[in-house]
């Protein structure tokens, strides 16, 4: 059932991806998210949104999942999907399945769930091919879950083992298709190696909050780098960390928090980030983050590394 999306007629394709959005019960923080929403679409134009979890907060979560999503259910909108987060189903409706029905079936959603992945809720990939047919990239959206369920361990869900297999055959079937494809990976919960990429390379961007990654590592980024393809993997989750940079070859990252119902820094404006994909250019990803108040940030803050391997 995987949705096909196309390249187009310039061989270019750009993806909007919103995260943390919070929208809570319709108050001025909540227009303002949804303003801002409407003004990012306007701007950037994407060919496809993708929102990285926390779409809402609170007691009046499955009422308010068609107000956050409005700007993105209007005729002429790019088509959009999405993961949800550790807080969507916190409080509510908590029913995490029923939850992601009420959005995945609203119009332009191109969220589905593969029933081949037996854990986690709306895993799920699309496809962007050229004009010919080709698969040239694989989208994997991936449920990052909500916290350990196991008290004594706490700390945030990990992907596990099931997920991970599931993720293997997506990469081996696209692969098998073309083995040149390449992959991107959306999640809500970073992965534990963001703190060694932080520590040991060169990021561009600002961390201003821990990385909240889980407390256990299921081994998910070492799959990741075993399948191959996979160029990139970027998350949420973290409101004011909006950095990136290469691990091993794979791009790790986040995007801006674009909710106003979220904790922050008033020195650090909400938006949205940017991935533009040229069929000119196999395999590359050019990223920038575009802010409330219309800034294009191509040209990030440099952060030296923090530390260095003997």
């Amino acid at each position: 059932m995987t949705h096909s999306l196309s390249f187009n007629h310039e061989g270019r394709f750009r993806i909007l991806q919103l995260t943390d959005l919070h929208y809570t019960d319709g108050d001025e923080a909540d227009l303002r998210t949804v303003a801002l929403i409407e003004r990012l679409l306007l701007q950037e134009q994407p060919d496809l949104v993708v929102i990285t979890g926390d779409l809402v907060y609170g007691e009046q979560n499955a009422a308010c999942l068609s107000d956050v999503l409005k700007p993105l259910t209007q005729p002429g909108t790019a088509p959009w999907t999405f993961v949800f987060g550790n807080h969507d189903s916190e409080f509510g409706l908590k029913d995490r399945r029923a939850l992601w029905k009420l959005a995945a079936d609203l119009p332009g959603c191109l969220a589905w769930e593969d029933s081949g992945c037996p854990e986690g809720t709306g895993n799920h990939s699309l496809t962007i091919r050229s004009a010919d047919g080709t698969l040239e990239w694989l989208l994997l959206l991936l449920d990052s879950g909500a916290y350990h369920p196991d008290a004594a361990i706490g700390g945030y869900a990990y992907v596990s083992l099931a997920q991970i297999d599931w993720y293997r055959q997506q990469i081996q079937q696209a692969a098998a298709e073309n083995p040149a494809v390449q992959a991107i990976l959306f999640q809500h919960i970073p992965l534990p190696e963001y703190e060694e990429m932080w520590r040991f390379e060169t990021c561009y961007g600002s961390r201003r909050d821990p990385i909240c990654c889980p407390r256990v590592n299921s081994g998910f980024f070492n799959a990741i780098l075993e399948a191959g393809h996979t160029r990139a993997v970027f998350v949420g989750h973290d409101h004011v960390n909006d950095f990136w940079g290469v691990l091993h070859g794979v791009m790790l990252g986040y995007g801006r928090a674009t909710g106003y119902h979220t904790y922050g820094a008033q020195d650090f404006m909400h938006g949205g980030r940017v991935f533009e994909l040229d069929l000119s250019k196999p395999g590359e990803i050019t990223t920038y983050v575009r802010l409330e108040d219309g800034t294009k940030v191509d040209q990030p803050w440099r952060y030296e590394p923090r530390e260095r391997r003997a």
